[in-house]
């Protein structure tokens, strides 16, 4: 692969959604990295954030409901509450009874 130095003035012309979108993506591949260190997604820290703030008050489905839109398509809140319970990082994760 080529690398291709551009000048200062060139790179100082992108546009304000150019610098936003570098800036985001450089963020979030550092959050996702120490997340990695500790064996946890972004998903894994979105779910203990939100259980950890009301215990008690969430069920599996208002979870996922309330986190899926922050979530990249496919992400399966399902699968991430059972890996948190087994781990230990859940409480009772089950419906209530209807």
């Amino acid at each position: 692969m080529t690398m291709i130095d551009y000048p200062d003035d060139v790179i100082a012309a992108q546009p304000m959604g150019y610098w936003t979108d570098l800036a985001a993506r450089a963020i979030i591949g550092a959050l996702r990295g120490q997340l990695a260190v500790e064996q946890l997604t972004q998903p894994h820290w979105w779910t203990l954030n939100h259980v950890s703030g009301s215990p008690g008050a969430w069920t599996r489905t208002t979870l996922a409901q309330r986190l899926d839109e922050f979530a990249d398509e496919g992400t399966d809140f399902g699968a991430v509450v059972d890996d948190l319970v087994g781990r230990g990082g859940c409480g009772s994760t089950r419906e209530p009874a209807p």
